[in-house]
Protein backbone atom coordinates (compact mmCIF):
# COMPACT_ATOMS: atom_id res chain seq x y z
CA UNK A 1 0.00 0.00 0.00
CA UNK A 2 1.83 3.32 -0.92
CA UNK A 3 2.27 6.23 1.87
CA UNK A 4 -0.09 9.13 1.54
CA UNK A 5 2.31 12.56 0.99
CA UNK A 6 0.29 14.00 3.69
CA UNK A 7 1.38 11.43 6.00
CA UNK A 8 4.58 11.69 4.83
CA UNK A 9 3.83 15.48 5.85
CA UNK A 10 2.77 14.67 9.27
CA UNK A 11 5.77 12.72 10.03
CA UNK A 12 8.21 15.07 9.22
CA UNK A 13 5.89 18.02 11.49
CA UNK A 14 6.01 15.78 14.37
CA UNK A 15 10.11 15.41 13.82
CA UNK A 16 10.48 18.71 13.88
CA UNK A 17 8.11 19.44 17.07
CA UNK A 18 10.40 16.41 18.93
CA UNK A 19 13.35 18.08 18.30
CA UNK A 20 12.26 21.86 19.73
CA UNK A 21 10.57 19.69 22.25
CA UNK A 22 13.95 18.03 23.21
CA UNK A 23 16.07 21.19 22.84
CA UNK A 24 13.62 22.93 25.23
CA UNK A 25 14.13 20.22 27.50
CA UNK A 26 18.14 20.39 27.91
CA UNK A 27 17.53 24.06 28.94
CA UNK A 28 17.11 25.16 32.42
CA UNK A 29 13.87 27.03 31.56
CA UNK A 30 13.48 27.14 35.46
CA UNK A 31 15.90 29.72 36.05
CA UNK A 32 14.45 31.88 32.73
CA UNK A 33 12.40 35.01 33.98
CA UNK A 34 8.91 35.16 32.86
CA UNK A 35 9.93 37.80 30.00
CA UNK A 36 12.31 35.43 28.73
CA UNK A 37 9.97 32.38 28.56
CA UNK A 38 7.73 34.64 26.71
CA UNK A 39 10.28 35.89 24.30
CA UNK A 40 11.67 32.32 23.26
CA UNK A 41 8.47 30.94 22.93
CA UNK A 42 7.12 34.14 20.71
CA UNK A 43 10.36 33.54 18.42
CA UNK A 44 9.58 30.10 17.91
CA UNK A 45 5.65 31.09 17.19
CA UNK A 46 6.72 33.32 14.27
CA UNK A 47 9.58 31.09 12.92
CA UNK A 48 7.18 28.43 13.07
CA UNK A 49 4.12 30.65 11.17
CA UNK A 50 6.45 32.08 7.90
CA UNK A 51 8.06 28.60 7.47
CA UNK A 52 4.16 27.73 7.34
CA UNK A 53 3.67 30.43 4.95
CA UNK A 54 6.34 29.80 2.99
CA UNK A 55 5.33 25.90 2.55
CA UNK A 56 2.06 27.30 1.07
CA UNK A 57 3.09 29.30 -0.85
CA UNK A 58 5.96 26.99 -2.80
CA UNK A 59 3.18 24.71 -2.64
CA UNK A 60 5.56 21.88 -1.52
CA UNK A 61 7.45 21.16 1.40
CA UNK A 62 11.60 21.02 2.37
CA UNK A 63 13.92 18.74 -0.19
CA UNK A 64 10.36 18.01 -2.18
CA UNK A 65 9.81 19.43 -5.51
CA UNK A 66 6.60 20.85 -7.70
CA UNK A 67 5.99 21.35 -11.23
CA UNK A 68 5.77 25.27 -10.97
CA UNK A 69 8.83 26.87 -9.48
CA UNK A 70 7.70 29.46 -7.76
CA UNK A 71 11.19 30.01 -5.66
CA UNK A 72 13.00 28.10 -2.82
CA UNK A 73 14.18 28.07 0.73
CA UNK A 74 17.00 30.03 1.58
CA UNK A 75 18.47 29.57 5.10
CA UNK A 76 17.48 31.73 7.98
CA UNK A 77 18.37 35.49 8.58
CA UNK A 78 18.57 36.93 12.18
CA UNK A 79 16.02 39.21 12.96
CA UNK A 80 15.09 41.82 16.01
CA UNK A 81 11.66 42.90 16.51
CA UNK A 82 10.10 45.17 18.86
CA UNK A 83 7.03 44.23 20.79
CA UNK A 84 5.62 45.44 23.76
CA UNK A 85 7.42 42.53 26.19
CA UNK A 86 10.90 43.92 24.65
CA UNK A 87 12.76 43.31 21.49
CA UNK A 88 12.32 39.69 19.88
CA UNK A 89 15.03 38.18 18.81
CA UNK A 90 14.04 35.17 16.40
CA UNK A 91 15.64 33.64 12.78
CA UNK A 92 13.76 34.20 10.11
CA UNK A 93 13.22 31.56 7.25
CA UNK A 94 14.22 33.19 3.85
CA UNK A 95 12.79 32.32 0.70
CA UNK A 96 14.85 33.09 -2.64
CA UNK A 97 13.92 33.18 -6.36
CA UNK A 98 10.16 34.72 -5.59
CA UNK A 99 10.00 38.11 -5.89
CA UNK A 100 6.31 38.44 -5.30
CA UNK A 101 6.48 36.50 -2.08
CA UNK A 102 5.50 38.96 1.38
CA UNK A 103 5.10 37.23 5.03
CA UNK A 104 2.01 38.29 6.61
Amino acid sequence: MPVKQEDVEKRKQLAVDQHVIDALSQMDLSSMSLMSLLQLGGGLMLKHAVATEITEYLGRSRYQRAEEFKGYRNGYQSTNLDTPLGQLKCDQPKVAGAPDFKSR
